[in-house]
């Protein structure tokens, strides 16, 4: 398997801004939920729900773009990184982030809070933290084997893979949703090609991590994300009621278009920044997973105090997420000085 190529050998502060721009992404899915699923908004002012879709649909990119961050990362190491460290950056967050959301929620007694932290969640946004863990212990030993064949060797099972878990299941929904057959193709996962879906920002990293034109790259995302809003919203029309089985992290436009956007990114020429504007996207990329982490506390909080911007549908989500980013970054800032506490962000 060859390499991405590396854009160059850019400074990771073009990968530093994907990841601030990211999770400043999905802060505003989180400020939009409330107005996606409202159906009296949707059935009463169909034209109006389309802006929590727009919301809905440029956003998206944001959790697969960690998956892809980290697979380049492994793929243009000379040495891969060791499963275990990156196991241990996402594990005591995890442990330690499961507990306070149990307290902020309270949940009650140990034993529910145990088996929430394994079998559920104790906060819908920490599903993310359990399937990062197993992408990043199993996408190294993965890259590793597919190093030692042929790059045109691999194309044939990823492909399949791609077909199992991507194509397959969009295909399913999409003709299963619209009523055009009432066929259940998941049978078909029986034979095990559902290696999870996550993996495939990895897997497929090779073959659509490309040096793109900045214009090139937005024009495609644009394209991806326009047509994968046409489609939900008919969707979800069509179902009766809000419906994000278009906007799942690995439906097919979705997918495609993290690629696109990180391509965008990459093709960036951040050289002429300032020295000052860069230290702040590489302090901001550092804090990303800490803002990740605590922004529901600091969204609860804010709220909790009147300062959020509600009832204004158009505006409210945007201005929301930005508050909540602006006060979750010094936070953590703070937080990573401390010592044995930063490892938890």
């Amino acid at each position: 398997m060859q390499a991405a190529p590396a854009g160059k050998r850019r400074d990771n502060v073009n990968i530093e801004l994907l990841r601030a721009c990211a999770i400043y992404a999905v802060i505003l899915i989180h400020c939009t939920m409330g107005y996606y699923y409202d159906e009296t908004l949707m059935k009463a002012h169909p034209r109006l729900w389309l802006v929590p879709n727009f919301y809905y649909a440029f956003s998206h990119f944001c959790v697969p773009c960690f998956f892809i961050i980290s697979a380049y990362f492994q793929i243009n190491r000379d040495q891969p990184r060791p499963p275990l460290k990156t196991l241990k950056r996402v594990v005591l967050p995890f442990l330690f982030w499961s507990l306070v959301y149990a307290y902020v929620n309270h949940i009650h007694p140990e034993t529910e809070i145990i088996r929430r932290m394994f079998l559920d969640t104790t906060n819908f946004h920490l599903w993310f933290l359990p399937v990062f863990t197993g992408y990043a212990a199993l996408l190294p030993l993965l890259l590793a084997y597919a190093r030692q064949g042929e790059a045109g060797r691999q194309r044939l099972p990823v492909l399949l893979i791609f077909v199992f878990s991507i194509i397959l299941p969009s295909l399913n929904g999409f003709l299963n949703g619209f009523g055009f057959i009432h066929l259940d193709l998941s049978p078909l996962n029986q034979f095990d090609f559902t290696l999870p879906s996550f993996l495939l920002f990895g897997l497929c990293a090779p073959f659509l991590i490309r040096d793109m034109k900045p214009w090139a790259a937005a024009g495609l995302y644009v394209l991806l994300c326009g047509l994968n809003m046409a489609l939900a919203v008919k969707f979800a029309r069509h179902q009766g009621g809000p419906n994000e089985f278009w906007y799942q992290y690995t439906s097919l436009f979705i997918f495609l278009s993290s690629f696109a956007m990180f391509n965008l990114f990459m093709g960036f020429d951040l050289a002429r920044l300032s020295v000052r504007a860069r230290r702040l996207i590489m302090a901001l990329g550092d804090c990303s997973f800490g803002i990740y982490l605590i922004h529901w506390c600091v969204f609860l909080a804010l709220q909790r105090f009147g300062v959020m911007v509600a009832r204004q549908i158009v505006i409210g989500p945007p201005v929301n997420a930005a508050l909540i980013f602006c006060v979750a970054f010094p936070i953590i800032l703070v937080w990573k000085r401390v010592p044995y506490l930063k490892e938890v962000v």
